[in-house]
């Protein structure tokens, strides 16, 4: 209970997200020795097990571990899921793919809350459960600070009624199959943020 309540307490100081960048940033560096794509490979698993290195999107860019997806690797797959997927595929599709650490498989969970919460900011244990593939409210509330305690998401656990309100997240990769719908919003923002300001201008020249 001391422990519990001494992550509880952190969690409520540290109310900042984590600099995703920060924790790329050494694989980043390590990848401009990488020789083969074999090498990308142990790279990418490596980053999938360090629970601080949240996103993936610049090693996945890189021209050995474009060779691993190339010739549809295990190793690339995973890498991905990591990058845009969450705990639910991954449970879908572990049976061929590879093992993971349970440090790897605590940042899965956090970053598919992340994920969950664009569709609603308001996350039910019971969605939570499911979702995460957990079946202990206890061990579900300690994710939930540790994720808040690390900066993947700020939020406030309501005990009584059994969720939590995501109140800001981390940003994850964006899958490429994602970017023609975010090009499609971008123009409808765009679009309707010139009528409402030809709206303005008219009402102001009438005046």
């Amino acid at each position: 209970e001391r422990e519990r309540a001494r992550r509880d307490e952190h969690g409520r100081r540290r109310m900042s997200l984590a600099n995703v960048e920060s924790g790329i940033e050494p694989y980043v560096l390590l990848a401009k020795n990488v020789a083969s794509a074999s090498a990308m490979g142990g790279l990418l698993s490596r980053a999938i097990d360090d629970v601080h290195c949240l996103v993936l999107g610049e090693l996945l860019d890189h021209p050995h571990a474009r060779e691993l997806e190339a010739c549809d690797a295990p190793e690339w797959r995973l890498a991905a899921l990591f990058a845009f997927g969450t705990m639910s595929e991954y449970r879908e599709k572990s049976s061929h793919l590879p093992p993971v650490s349970e440090n790897a498989v605590k940042k899965l969970r956090w970053l598919t809350v992340v994920s969950l919460s664009i569709e609603t900011r308001m996350l039910s244990y019971e969605c939570l459960l499911r979702e995460l593939g957990m079946d202990d409210v206890r061990a579900l509330e300690d994710l939930l600070i540790a994720g808040i305690y690390e900066g993947v998401f700020r939020g406030k656990l309501d005990q009584k009624n059994a969720r939590i309100e995501i109140v800001d997240t981390i940003g994850r990769d964006l899958a490429p199959s994602s970017l023609p719908v975010l090009i499609d919003d971008v123009r409808a923002w765009h679009a309707q943020t010139g009528r409402v300001l030809e709206a303005i201008e008219s009402e102001a020249s009438g005046t």
